[in-house]
């Protein structure tokens, strides 16, 4: 039989009963997909191949005959509108339609093979064989010395030509994208060879590539595919014609074809053989051809990507550059203390070319210094990371904030960082005349209504004590003189507390000490401040509660009772009669809400932006210090909150406070850091 396996060939794999009569029989086989059957049999790795009807069957079956193997279909003969009989050497295909039947024809398919084999070797072709041998390895030669694929064909087609004494010769390749067979180059004196794209199956060349099998044809007007209608386009007229495919690895790359114009003596089986010989060395040299073609594309495809890279690179730089130097700040990167690169600000605050700055000390070209700035942030090293800001003073009068950031994924070891400068030296003298202004202010308002509060009392002091002093010697001399001294002294009394009420409220406003905040429920506080301030009012059913808030305020419980106090005591005083007062509580948002609204006499439109104003008040000299809004503006600002009111005269006052709410993640974190802090 054969030491070879045999090759199944199914598309579903073979039926367990063919498997069967395989074991039994003690023959070899595996399995293998079309492709690969066909190498191992060009290869030498196998001689039969056992198929079904899957598509591209025929194609499978020639390009076995052609290697030199042969074929066993599974199930009927094939037809003759299959294809397989025509051209000079029909196909000893075997067929069996039962798996008990595979074993007998596979047994006849290896004993022809063997006898084909036998028969190419015999004496009388000896001579034949090596008169072509000799041939084709001359031509062969010729052929791979070229490169480039326009000579490669040019030098296959004449090579064929000479070889064959043909008229003409062609070569076509498969196009991959559509299945077409197009025409790479035309040998001089070949103008009946079909210059045109042909479909697979069409014409000679076309039947030769689907069938992958070498073809000749002694007389074209018999040959059923013959393109015909080529011949009336060229004017040539073809009478004999040989083709054969170029295969590689399996696969057909195209087909080399030759022909004979009409009248002259037809092709023999031995042209057929000689450009089958042939035919390998093109379709490698063919194939070196095409990939070298395709490295040299994907060289230069490469190539302009590269440049194209390069200059979006380059194009980038700049743009980053340029972006670099419009920024009106001093900027640099910074290895350490040493400059790699800074834009033109920092070149002109340093009075240096910006080309002079790299590899110099950022301390030496701005400040004039040899050692470090004890303030840049630079001086504690890289840090974990984020920003880190200072004041550095440059000179005598200027002070720049130093902004630096760490350069992730940078070189040097995490020590790269982007510095920044924006000169504050304005805006620090502005704050500081700024905060002198208002201390000023502050002191002048203070001083001014204390010395206008205190006043009075003080004047009643002085007169009764005055008094007091003239009537000593006689305060035994009469019950009335008693009675006006007991008077005198009750008023000095009353003035020196009043005295003590300006103090006491004086230091409340001047308290800076700030309760820790924490949730605190508005809607509680509300009530406690209004038992405290409308007691009275409440009883006669002057009070409305309103409290619908769900949410905390973060504020000091104790910090909030102080400050609805003091305006409910504004509400209690502006009020009349029956005139109420409404306390509403409200969710806003990030923030709680409480209104106070009353029906008393309102505020006039020039003092209502004047209501927080300290010692500011619309009541009589006596009657209040005008200290209470203040106290309660100050309050709310100091937990992140405000007051604002609204009036209009006659209709009452309306006073808003909106205080932070105190959500669950806020609490966390005045938790850690009072906990950092303790």
């Amino acid at each position: 039989m054969t030491e070879l396996p045999i090759l199944l060939v199914f598309r579903a794999g073979p039926p367990p009963e063919l498997l069967a009569e395989l074991e039994v029989s003690g023959l070899l086989f595996r399995q293998a997909n079309p492709q690969d059957a066909a190498r191992s049999v060009s290869e030498g790795w196998a001689q039969v191949v056992v198929c079904e009807r899957l598509p591209g069957w025929q194609a499978l079956v020639t390009r076995v005959h052609a290697a030199g193997g042969g074929s066993v279909l599974f199930g009927n003969p094939p037809t003759a509108d299959e294809g397989l009989n025509r051209g000079p050497e029909p196909l000893d295909l075997e067929a069996a339609r039962e798996p008990e039947a595979v074993v007998g024809a596979l047994l006849r398919t290896v004993a022809r093979v063997q006898a084909r084999k036998t028969t190419e070797l015999m004496p009388d072709r000896l001579d034949e064989r090596v008169r072509r041998a000799e041939l084709v390895n001359r031509h062969a030669q010729s052929i791979a010395s070229q490169i480039d694929l326009p000579r490669v064909v040019e030098e296959a087609t004449d090579r064929a030509r000479d070889l064959c004494d043909a008229a003409g010769a062609s070569l076509m390749l498969v196009d991959p994208e559509t299945g077409e067979l197009r025409p790479v180059n035309v040998a001089a004196g070949a103008a009946g060879t079909e210059a045109v794209r042909l479909r697979m199956g069409e014409g000679l060349a076309g039947t030769v590539a689907q069938r992958a099998r070498p073809m000749l044809v002694q007389d074209a007007g018999l040959f059923p595919d013959f393109a015909s209608h080529r011949d009336l386009q060229t004017g040539f007229k073809t009478g004999s014609a040989i083709a054969v495919p170029l295969v590689v690895s399996g696969d057909v790359l195209g087909v080399l074809e030759a022909v004979r114009e009409a009248g002259s003596p037809p092709f023999q089986p031995a042209h057929l053989d000689r450009l089958g010989d042939l035919a390998p060395h093109v379709a490698i040299a063919v194939h070196n051809a095409r990939m070298q073609e395709l490295v040299l594309r994907a060289n230069a495809e490469l190539e302009d990507k590269v440049r194209d890279r390069t200059a979006q690179i380059a194009r980038v730089t700049r743009e980053w550059e340029e972006t670099f130097d419009a920024i009106d700040e001093p900027i640099a990167l910074m290895d350490g203390f040493t400059i790699r690169r800074a834009n033109r600000a920092y070149a002109r605050r340093a009075g240096v070319p910006a080309q002079q700055l790299a590899g110099r000390r950022c301390h030496e070209v701005l400040s004039g210094r040899d050692t470090p700035c004890k303030e840049c942030p630079l001086a504690g090293g890289p840090g974990a990371g984020g920003e880190m800001v200072s004041e550095v003073s440059l000179s005598v009068n200027a002070v720049h904030a130093v902004s630096a950031f760490r350069m992730r994924g940078a070189g040097g070891g995490g020590a790269t960082m982007v510095l920044r400068y924006r000169d504050v030296s304005r805006e620090r003298a502005l704050q500081a005349r700024l905060r002198e202004s208002e201390r000023m202010v502050a002191v002048g308002q203070l001083a001014s209504g204390a010395a206008h509060e205190i006043n009075n009392p003080l004047g009643f002091l002085i007169s009764n004590l005055s008094g007091l002093e003239s009537l000593v010697d006689d305060l035994y001399g009469s019950d009335s003189v008693k009675r006006d001294a007991a008077q005198m002294i009750r008023e000095a009394l009353q003035g020196a507390h009043r005295v003590g009420a300006i103090v006491k409220e004086l230091r409340e406003l001047s308290r800076l000490q700030i309760g820790r905040p924490q949730p605190c429920d508005v809607n509680a506080s509300a009530s406690r401040a209004a038992r405290a301030e409308l007691a009275e009012e409440q009883e006669a059913g002057r009070v409305c509660l309103d409290l619908q808030a769900e949410t905390p305020a973060l504020i000091a419980p104790l910090q909030l009772d102080q400050l609805l106090g003091k305006i409910f005591r504004n509400a209690r005083q502006a009020t009349r009669g029956t005139e109420r007062i409404f306390i509403r509580t409200r969710d806003a948002d990030a923030a709680v809400r409480i209104e106070i609204e009353d029906e008393g006499c309102g505020i006039k439109p020039e003092h209502l932006n004047r209501v927080f104003e300290p010692f500011f008040s619309t009541r009589g000299v006596g009657q209040g210090m005008g200290l209470g809004l203040t106290a309660a503006y100050g309050v709310a600002q100091r937990y992140g909150g405000k007051i604002e009111a609204r009036s209009e005269p006659g209709r009452g006052a309306i006073f808003t406070v909106t205080l932070v709410a105190g959500r669950p993640a806020l609490e966390r974190d005045l938790e850690l850091e009072a906990a950092a802090a303790g």
